[in-house]
């Protein structure tokens, strides 16, 4: 029996992870490229205007659905590390808002929901990355 034969299973849902997440991402790029580039969607009737503008959302629902077949997967440890990352991320998230929110009083215009999503996403990751490094320093030293 050949070492890889039989590989840990927390490995393999990040493996599963990662090709369904990349597909998913690859399918959403290409819609809203296609979409762009090709559709003239402000010439088309109203109903089939907002079915195409949300054609993309497809792809988007595939790749949650690939998230959550990977926590469902992964040890309490790691599911750990993901609910802390998207706690803090989510406090990022919020205080970041609400500061923008506050700076409307100032005549500074609120950025994109793209922008505060990146916001989200990004300071989830980071802590994500933060807890994971800190996990294996903690159980490296016991």
């Amino acid at each position: 029996m050949s070492p890889n034969s039989n590989p840990n299973p927390a490995t393999q849902a990040q493996r599963s992870y990662s090709w369904h997440l990349g597909l998913s991402l690859l399918a959403f790029f290409i819609a809203l490229y296609v979409i762009g580039a090709y559709v003239h969607i402000n010439a088309m009737a109203n109903p089939w205007r907002t079915f195409v503008a949300l054609l993309p959302i497809i792809p988007i629902i595939f790749a949650a659905i690939a998230f959550i077949r990977f926590v469902r997967a992964t040890d309490e440890l790691r599911r750990h590390i993901i609910v802390t990352g998207f706690a803090i991320g989510g406090g990022v998230y919020i205080f970041f808002t609400i500061t923008c929110s506050l700076l409307v009083i100032a005549g500074i215009p609120n950025p994109s929901a793209i922008c505060t999503f990146g916001v989200f996403i990004g300071s989830q990751a980071i802590s994500t990355l933060l807890l994971e490094r800190h996990y294996k320093l903690t159980c490296r030293s016991q």
